[in-house]
């Protein structure tokens, strides 16, 4: 399954220019699948010369028009959050239009904790069992939402962080907060940039800068091209090389990689997971029916013995081979 990144922001931040920029003007009805770029694939691909190749991919959908309700209900169906923010044109005033923006997501939360609390309020009366454990952890967030503080800056317990995820939160969802600035400030996007920065960091969220304008017209290049244009404005990445990365970093992500002659492929896959729920990645079937993990890095093989083991975190670069059993 590919992550989803829901485009999301204040209207006029340039999301759709965003969109356009990353999907390379591929994209259909605001929704578009990005392959996300890796040398060590390229790398691996040299080395085992397969007959396919196949990145990651990450599925964008660009934010459509509509109600409060219905861009809440658009954010709610991503694993992560691009936020974009307008640092160009007149007076740019980027942290209080996203602080607005926020609001609307902090209230939908409210209410969802608040509809909750009144049906756990029933539970406990009936003694279901976590009752009062769940009810002070909505408290806890609603007290926070009250605040006009995202779930996100709420520190929480794994437990509880799971009773939340029950009322699907949109403010708990992980985000990347995207500057972008006008091309003249480019490449760290000057004082409008630096107060997105700020925002992000409160949240321990990241940050990147980039103009959608620009990378949309990068796309229309061949790559020669778009490397020289990108030196002259003193960026060396680009925008959907830094947006992925970012979008990892915050959605706890890394990629695992198989090869053989078939097919060469990239799996993005949560940190520290478990070789079988890694393997599941590829299918279901293959936690159920998992034997071991056979794991070399990209760089350097790594000695197999206690990494065949079913306890084996993955780790990002792993390239692993499934023992599958029937």
């Amino acid at each position: 399954m590919p992550v989803n990144v829901a485009i999301v922001g204040p209207a006029g931040a340039g999301k759709t220019t965003l969109f356009n920029a990353l999907t390379a003007g591929r994209g259909a009805d605001g929704v578009g699948m990005v392959d996300i770029p890796d040398e060590r694939l390229t790398r691996l691909a040299e080395a085992v010369n397969p007959a396919k190749v196949t990145p990651a991919q990450v599925r964008v959908e660009d934010s459509p028009p509509g109600s409060r309700a219905q861009r809440v209900a658009f954010a709610r169906q991503a694993d992560v959050l691009l936020k974009v923010a307008r640092c160009f044109g007149p007076n740019p005033d980027p942290a209080v239009e996203l602080e607005e923006f926020a609001l609307d997501l902090v209230l939908a939360d409210l209410a969802s904790v608040e509809k909750r609390l009144e049906v756990v309020a029933k539970e406990a009366r009936a003694g279901k069992k976590d009752a009062q454990a769940e009810t002070e952890i909505l408290n806890a967030a609603k007290e926070h939402l009250d605040a006009g503080q995202q779930l996100r800056t709420l520190p929480l317990e794994p437990d509880q962080r799971t009773m939340l995820l029950g009322i699907f939160p949109v403010t708990l969802k992980p985000a990347v907060y995207v500057a972008n600035a006008a091309e003249s400030l480019l490449p760290n996007g000057g004082e409008p940039a630096a107060k997105v920065k700020k925002l992000a960091d409160a949240e321990g969220a990241p940050s990147i800068v980039l103009s959608a304008r620009l990378e949309a017209e990068l796309a229309e290049l061949d790559p020669s091209e778009q490397a020289e244009m990108r030196t002259g404005y003193g960026i060396d990445e680009s925008g959907l090389g830094r947006i992925a990365r970012a979008v990892w970093a915050a959605g706890g992500l890394i990629t695992y990689f198989t090869a053989g002659e078939p097919e060469a492929r990239a799996w993005p896959c949560e940190r520290d997971a478990p070789a079988p729920v890694a393997a599941s990645k590829i299918h279901t079937d293959f936690e159920k029916h998992f034997i071991r993990a056979e794991v070399t890095s990209v760089d350097e093989l790594v000695a197999a013995g206690s990494m065949e083991a079913r306890d084996y975190r993955v780790k990002d670069g792993d390239v692993i081979f499934f023992r599958i059993g029937r």
